[in-house]
This record gives C-alpha cells, sequence and structure tokens, in this order.
C-alpha cells in the first residue's frame, strides 16, 4: 500500500517443497513495442515478439502463481468494516474505506498473473483515448475473459486477454 509491503513467511526445510516451489518461477515475456507479454516456465533463446518481430525483455526468474492469501483478505475487510462501524469521526471512516478499497481489489484480483497493462499504454498504442479501468474490465468480461483491477496500478488491469485481444476489443 503506498509503496510500502511488509511480508510473513516462515522458513520450512525441505526438499520436496523446494522443488514444488519451482513450478510456480517462470519468466515474462514483454514487448514493449507492441505491448504483448506472456509466460515461460523455461528459457529457450526467446529473443523475437511472436507479434510484431521486435526484440522482447524477458524479466525473471520470478513468482508465477498467486501472491494473495484470499481466506485473510476476506478476514481483513470483514475487520475493517466491525472496526468502521464502531467510529464516529469522519477521518477514521475516510481512511476505513481508503483500506477496504485496496484490500477489495487484492481480493478480487486475478493475482496469478504476473503482468498487468497500464491503461495510458494501451492507448499510446491504439493512438487513442482508451476507456476507463472499469469498462475495460466490464467489456473483456462480457467477451469471456478474465479481468480484473489490480493493486500494483491505479490504472492498470489485469487479463487473460492478449494483448491482440484488448487492442480488438477496444478499437
Amino acid at each position: 500500500y503506498r509503496n510500502y509491503i511488509r511480508v510473513y513467511c516462515k522458513v520450512v526445510k525441505s526438499n520436496y517443497s523446494a522443488n514444488k516451489i519451482q513450478e510456480k518461477l517462470g519468466y515474462v515475456v514483454h514487448c514493449f513495442n507492441c505491448g504483448n507479454r506472456y509466460l515461460i516456465k523455461k528459457l529457450y533463446g526467446i529473443m523475437d515478439c511472436s507479434n510484431c518481430h521486435n526484440k522482447v525483455t524477458i524479466g525473471g526468474p520470478m513468482w508465477i502463481s498467486s501472491i494473495f492469501n484470499k481466506e485473510l483478505i476476506t478476514q481483513i475487510i470483514d475487520s475493517i468494516d466491525v472496526e468502521s462501524a464502531s467510529h464516529t469521526r469522519e477521518s477514521t471512516k475516510l481512511h476505513s474505506n481508503v483500506l477496504k478499497d485496496f484490500f477489495t481489489i487484492a481480493l478480487n484480483e486475478l493475482d496469478d498473473y504476473p503482468y498487468h497493462y497500464i491503461n495510458d499504454e494501451i492507448g499510446k498504442v491504439l493512438k487513442k483515448n482508451v476507456l476507463s479501468i472499469v469498462n475495460i474490465i466490464e467489456l473483456l468480461n462480457e467477451n469471456g475473459y478474465l479481468s480484473s483491477k489490480t493493486i500494483f496500478a491505479s490504472n492498470g488491469f489485469k487479463t487473460n486477454a492478449s494483448i491482440m485481444d484488448i487492442k480488438n476489443l477496444l478499437n
């Protein structure tokens, strides 16, 4: 939240667990020319974008599995509601609403996609103004794609649609 992150972890020594973790690591291939991006599990010398044939950037290895404990987030939202109801000060309620909005986005986020798209980036590629994030998400969902807001960017969204699918829908 606001460029601050706290990580809680438990260290477990186990060869089996270490090998299972390997399955949740991969690479993001990103073309900064056309906006194409996708996941790969292993590096096989990918150099060119499958869409526009320009050079791609590869990020990783990185975590490519879900990042949120949705049950814990639900409990946090419930506790914010309880706490907010017991306060009468407007500033406290406003702070509670900001926190609840943040955790609601995290709860609904497609957190097993390690990349997101930025509204302005799509507009730049299309060379036109694009819809709001809410409208883009609705349009993607109406056309059978999964999509959600992301906590990583207020003007960002995650989806399983390819960049070409997004461009076709928004054009």
